[in-house]
């Protein structure tokens, strides 16, 4: 089974194999102007573990797999754009219009410290975010034909990072 977010903010199961939509999820985020009166969702990972969601007003949510209550949520600075979560489980990379948040987890899948918002010197928005088990994250694509660079793993770049 595939979990998908429609063109409305709508959380759909999908059975890959019949290619036939099993059901909708309301609601997920609340009440709001998103179907069913929910807040939009605008992404959705799922992984052996837990299914993260990200929504128009800057909420991520992590869920069991059964999506019956959440397990924690964070707020980000802005409209979420993109989730992807580390190889281990144990980092949630969160874009949004003009930076990068990560929260890093525990094995019982609770915050191992304080969700960071990371901003880059993005003038667009940021098309998609990657979670990596290291420290660090790893650059972000900007939409106007940039990567920017930044963050520890970059400092050798001469202090902030740049463009590339």
């Amino acid at each position: 089974v595939a979990l998908l977010v429609d063109d409305r903010g709508g959380l759909l199961r999908v059975d890959v194999e019949s290619r036939i939509v099993l059901g909708r999820v309301e609601n997920l985020h609340g009440t709001g102007g998103g179907p069913g009166g929910g807040v939009p969702l605008t992404c959705v990972v799922g992984t052996r573990g837990y299914v993260a969601t990200g929504d128009a007003q800057g909420l991520l949510r992590l869920w069991p797999l059964d999506l019956s209550d959440f397990l924690l949520e964070a707020r980000h600075e802005g409209p979420v754009s993109s989730v992807a979560v580390s190889p281990d489980e144990l980092t949630v990379a969160v874009a949004s219009q003009t930076s990068l948040g990560l929260l890093r987890l525990d094995a019982a899948l609770q915050p191992a410290d304080r969700y960071e918002t990371l901003s880059r010197p993005h003038t667009t928005g940021v098309g998609c975010a990657a979670a990596f088990s290291g420290p660090a994250p790893g650059p972000t694509p900007g939409g106007g034909g940039t990567v920017p660079l930044g963050g520890p793993a970059f400092s050798g770049l001469g202090g902030s990072g740049g463009d590339v």
